[in-house]
């Protein structure tokens, strides 16, 4: 048979692509273990502050920056002028002359300062432009102030609504680095500027350092503003609990929050706007090996992207597998988790009979979006830790759940997936469980509630045969575990109950007294509060009266600080585990027992004298001994430079478990894996022990802390999640040899 010319070429094509796609991969792998930087831009932000040679010159500066930063601009203009009159010699002079320009800007708000109403009300000073403007095209001042005037002029230009001054101001502008005397409160207002000029400027090595930078400083901004903001809502650790405490935002926070996010966005779209237009002048491989997440993130989308264009070989595909794996953190990490998603699905597409996937669905889009981030970290630490070549690779699919759900499971059936992880949300799961089922696909969601549909009448095995699992919190389960360790462990026969009047409170209050009752003991009161006030001394007087020797408080750690310092007047403290109540005492000594809420570092920290010995049940913990644990968050923490939470270790935990059984039992067939599944084969890992019980549930032994005066230590309870009418036992202690996860599958 003759060849065309066409084809022809269309070999030539590949064999190119083939040859660059391994030199490709091959700079790659150099890269990962010895990379030589690009040569450093100028840094600006590293150099020396300016410092006056005279000492009372240097005291008078330093009372007008005080004035300055709190917001005193006239005093503050005039006193910068003093200083530059007396010591017109000193080299602080200079520096005053451009503060005497920024304190006459006043208040510069980057989320309204440039909105058309703010530029068409900003008084202009002709004088604050003829100082800038000198000083940014002076030779003879120090750099430092000569590109200071320059940012500072193009804020000026912007204020008055003259975008295109303002940034043609910034063009020549040496890097992405700010000169160190604009101020910390205009840094983020000078960055967005700087980025739009070198973007607009074609600059792209400088452009997306400016991305990188503005993107940081936005989020190191916002994450400083929500941990100093008190929302004190109650919300679990699910999706309703994570909206609930924004939706606890006062209405200028969230409109703060959404600003900076706006920040982190517009970095985000003009980095990688950047990579996809001027990818041949950026030394991308470098970039791999940047301290930086967010060049690491950027640059590796884009050599992936590039080389899943080429036709990938068997061998070749092994190598953007451990890429993906390198970089796809990062990328969730800087917010694109979108872009992750993409080239999990391209990479899940390639590939030889060695090819394996699962799915995971979770938020992309919507008010769910930050948690759906914490859940793929979770899972993607899973893939990066435990492959090996010699395995067949294991690929996660990730969809957007909040997309069509039959779209969405018609995409994963095309991809051949064996399982699918997800979604988080109650609602979304009831839209995809009927899928799995129909699909025979296995789901397991990360949901706070079943969502399994319910067997017909006359079907006696239909819940054996459901494809629809569950791998997450439950916040019943805990409340009940805490009953059993007060009655069985503790031996407590008198307990009260002080809830909060809210669903959370009440479903798990009621689940305690149901359990403690069951168990023998004798619910003494059953206290309810409104959270949202500031007083409880009426709930202590209460709690006092009823002779309780264990007391329950469902509730956020915040909260349980309030209560307790309410309790501790009314003369009730709490004492140890391994302690009773002292008769001789003249305080009321209780246990105190908690929900999972309780593991947050503001319970040790108010209120660890007033809740000692508090027992507290948890599904994950960084404070727990052992080796999975361990592993896991230092791991996580290596990656994401924070620690994880439930979100973190549940989808970790579930994505490892479904690997287990595809690559250590070698299960090839999402039949064999549900039957797995349902059969209880037991999973180790970092939520405990765990299998797939009655209805689909995940059951497994809850572990205990108690808060000390220096954080969480592990206590030596466990407390099956399964009603089962065994007594909860002390947990033995980890073996020292005991295997990193994943661990075993039982028989």
């Amino acid at each position: 048979m003759s060849i065309t010319p066409g084809q022809r070429r269309a070999g030539t094509a590949r064999r190119l692509r083939g040859a660059f796609l391994c030199l490709l991969l091959g700079l790659i792998s150099l890269s990962a273990c010895k990379s030589t930087p690009a040569p450093r831009a100028e840094e600006l932000e590293e150099t020396a502050p300016i410092a006056a040679q005279n000492e009372e010159a240097q005291k008078r500066f330093d009372a007008a920056m005080a004035l300055l930063s709190a917001g005193e601009y006239a005093p503050a203009r005039e006193a910068f002028r003093l200083v530059q009159a007396e010591y017109s010699e000193d080299p602080i002079a200079t520096l005053a002359e451009v503060y005497v320009a920024r304190a006459s800007m006043g208040e510069v708000d980057p989320q309204t300062s440039f909105s058309p109403e703010a530029t068409a009300a900003y008084q202009r000073s002709a004088e604050v432009a003829q100082i800038l403007g000198s000083l940014a095209e002076s030779a003879t001042v120090d750099k430092r102030i000569r590109f200071g005037a320059a940012a500072y002029y193009a804020l000026e230009m912007a204020l008055r609504g003259d975008t295109d001054k303002a940034l043609d101001a910034l063009s020549s502008y040496p890097s992405a680095s700010l000169s160190n005397i604009v101020l910390a409160q205009d840094r983020l207002a000078v960055r967005s500027l700087l980025l739009e000029s070198l973007w607009r400027a074609k600059r792209s090595d400088a452009a997306l350092d400016a991305a990188a930078r503005l993107y940081q400083e936005a989020a190191d901004v916002e994450a400083n503003y929500t941990s100093n903001t008190n929302t004190n809502a109650l919300g679990d650790d699910s999706l309703d609990g994570a909206q609930a405490q924004l939706q606890a935002l006062a209405p200028e926070d969230k409109k703060r929050v959404a600003f900076l996010h706006s920040l982190q966005a517009l970095a985000r779209q003009r980095a990688f706007s950047i990579v996809e237009q001027n990818a041949e002048d950026l030394a991308l491989q470098d970039y791999l090996s940047s301290k930086t997440p967010f060049l690491r993130a950027l640059a590796g989308w884009r050599i992936l992207e590039q080389s899943l264009d080429a036709d990938v070989a068997e061998k070749e595909r092994a190598g953007l597998e451990d890429l993906f794996n390198q970089i796809a953190p990062d990328l969730v990490s800087i917010g694109a988790m979108s872009r992750a998603a993409e080239l999990s699905q391209r990479l899940a597409a390639v590939g030889g009979p060695k090819r394996l996937a699962i799915g995971f669905l979770l938020p992309m889009s919507g008010p769910y979006q930050s948690i759906g981030q914490r859940a793929m970290a979770g899972a993607l630490v899973s893939m990066s830790a435990f492959h090996h070549s010699s395995a067949p690779e294991v690929t996660l699919v990730f969809e957007d759940s909040q997309a069509n759900p039959e779209a969405v499971f018609e995409r994963l059936k095309q991809q051949k997936v064996l399982a699918v992880v997800g979604p988080l949300d109650v609602k979304r799961a009831q839209k995809f469980a009927p899928l799995a089922d129909t699909h025979q696909i296995p789901l397991i969601t990360l949901t706070t509630e079943s969502v399994r549909v319910a067997p017909a009448a006359d079907v006696s095995d239909a819940d054996a045969n459901s494809y629809v699992f569950r791998n997450f919190i439950d916040a019943a389960a805990e409340a009940r575990a805490s009953a059993r360790i007060a009655f069985e462990q503790l031996q407590d026969r008198k307990a009260a109950v002080v809830f909060p009047d809210v669903g959370y409170g009440r479903v798990t209050g009621k689940a305690f007294a149901e359990e403690f009752r069951r168990l023998g003991g004798q619910i003494v009161a059953e206290i309810d509060y409104d959270r949202s006030k500031s007083d409880f001394s009426n709930a202590a007087t209460r709690l006092a009266k009823s002779g309780a020797e264990a007391v329950f408080v469902p509730d956020s750690a915040e909260k349980v600080a309030e209560l307790s310092a309410f309790f501790a007047n009314a003369n009730i403290w709490g004492i140890p585990s391994t302690q009773k109540a002292s008769k001789k005492s003249r305080r009321m000594q209780v246990h105190y027992l908690g929900t999972s809420l309780w593991e947050d570092p503001i319970l040790w920290r108010q209120a660890s004298n007033y809740v000692e010995g508090a027992v507290i049940p948890i599904w994950f913990s960084s404070a727990l001994p052992q080796h999975e644990t361990r592993e896991f968050v230092a791991r996580f923490e290596a990656i994401y430079q924070r620690s994880p939470s439930n979100f973190e270790a549940f989808s970790f935990d579930t994505v490892s478990w479904l690997r287990a059984l595809m690559l250590e039992r070698g299960m090839r067939r999402s039949v064999a894996i549900r039957d797995a599944l349902v059969s209880s084969a037991t999973y180790r890992g970092v939520t405990g022990e765990s299998y797939m019980g009655e209805g689909g549930e995940s059951q497994r032994a809850l572990r205990f802390v108690t808060p000390s005066a220096e954080g969480f230590v592990a206590l030596p309870y466990r407390a099956e999640t399964a009603h089962k009418e065994e007594a909860a036992e002390p947990e033995e202690a980890p073996s020292d040899d005991a295997a990193v996860v994943p661990r075993t599958l039982a028989p």
